[in-house]
């Protein structure tokens, strides 16, 4: 019995450290800004973070903030990194994490609450229009206020990404069960009540022949147990 705990912690040890990692990354607390990015920026097997920390681990993990506890750490972060071969967007998240827990000291745990769950679903006829360039850089939306009242807008975005954005307004999960494939652009302005964006939001849905379903679900909630400011470079 010993024998197999030996095996298990050592077979533990050699995940952590086995864990996808940047080749080369530079960490510095940035000066005054005028903006933030939500995700890193991309060229070739490079990429350039200028982020908070709390932004930088809800895209590492996948999450919303809603999802999140204790990610309090002021200030904004100029991250460089080099992964040293080509990556997709899986493998800079599980590499971001690592540099999290490297640069930052950051130390988590997960945890279950029961929340407000949404699914988003098409109604008989979608009032979707196709993507006027699917291959174009894109896939965000965006829900906000104007003087005429809140907007839901879309470039290039998937319903997967539309149920991602609906997310950070509702603040709970959404999920996409519409069953439709493919990318599609829209800009739909709700004459709604500003105040109350998630309303607007909703009514905005129904113009595109969409619309949510609330139930209750257990949620992945990350709880983080420990970060500072990160080590130097």
């Amino acid at each position: 019995m010993r024998s197999y705990w030996v095996l298990l912690i050592a077979m533990t040890m050699w995940a952590q450290d086995a864990r996808p990692a940047f080749e080369v990354s530079s960490v510095k607390p940035a000066g005054a800004v005028k903006g933030i990015a939500i995700t890193p920026r991309r060229s070739g097997d490079r990429i350039s973070y200028l982020t908070q920390f709390d932004i930088a681990l809800f895209y590492a993990y996948s999450v919303q903030p809603f999802q999140v506890v204790g990610a309090d750490l002021q200030g904004v972060f100029d991250i460089e990194a080099v992964a040293g071969k080509p990556v997709d967007d899986r493998q800079i998240k599980l590499m971001l994490q690592t540099l999290l827990a490297e640069r930052f000291k950051l130390e988590l745990h997960h945890q279950t609450k029961e929340m407000t769950v949404y699914t988003l679903v098409a109604e008989a006829t979608p009032q979707l229009k196709p993507a006027e360039d699917p291959s174009a850089a894109g896939g965000r939306v965006y829900a906000f206020a104007t003087k005429l009242g809140p907007r839901l807008q879309g470039k290039n975005a998937s319903m997967a990404q539309l149920a991602e954005g609906l997310a950070r307004v509702m603040r709970s999960p959404v999920i996409d069960q519409t069953g439709i494939a493919g990318t599609f652009d829209f800009d739909v302005e709700c004459n709604s009540d500003p105040s109350d964006i998630p309303s607007s939001v909703l009514v905005a849905l129904r113009k595109l022949g969409l619309r949510v379903k609330a139930g209750k679900a257990p949620v992945d909630i990350l709880v983080v147990d420990h970060v500072e400011q990160p080590s130097g470079n």
